[in-house]
């Protein structure tokens, strides 16, 4: 879940609706079921980058928030996996501004994967989005990069090289 100021809870089986500022947590009897649809927040201003090569969108594999996650492309949902914003520290951010883009054990080496880590200034997590539509991976110089030119979903990013092609262009969505 997303920090959030406030939640709004609503019970799928009741239609009750309650809001909290703190924990969110349910006492589920044994072979009980509760189902609560949670919102809250404002709205996350980050922008879908969708790769030229492909069409599809710079994607958090599966939705997941843990370390290590990897980054890839996918057809473009709109979903918070989705959403990157570029701060003022040079941090690729997402879902909702909680984790960041992050070459992985900090490599300058070509091929390294890019992956979710949480957000910690360190260099390996900082990148600049060129006007030739290519982020750079400020530590290593290298670009963000679809591994091996794919277009496929599922198709991992990795930084490689700066060459312009399209499998290293982003526009924003």
């Amino acid at each position: 879940m997303n920090p959030a100021s406030q939640y709004a809870l609503k019970d799928l089986w009741s239609k009750a609706t309650t809001t909290t500022t703190g924990t969110i947590a349910a006492t589920v009897p044994g072979h009980g079921t509760v189902v609560y649809r949670v919102s809250g927040g404002a709205a996350y201003a980050g922008q879908a980058l969708v790769g030229q090569g492909s069409n599809r969108c710079l994607d958090v594999h599966d939705n997941n928030v843990a370390n290590l996650a990897p980054i890839e492309i996918f057809d473009c949902n709109g979903g918070a996996n989705q959403r990157f914003n570029l701060t003022a520290a040079n941090e690729l951010r997402v879902f909702d501004g909680t984790r960041c883009l992050d070459v992985e054990m900090a490599s300058t080496t070509a091929g390294a994967r890019v992956v979710l880590w949480e957000c910690n200034g360190q260099p390996n997590q900082q990148f600049r989005m060129n006007a030739d539509g290519t982020i750079t991976a400020l530590q290593s110089g290298q670009c963000l990069d679809v591994s091996g030119g794919g277009t496929a979903n599922g198709t991992g990013i990795i930084i490689w090289p700066c060459h312009a092609q399209p499998n290293q262009q982003w526009r924003q969505w």
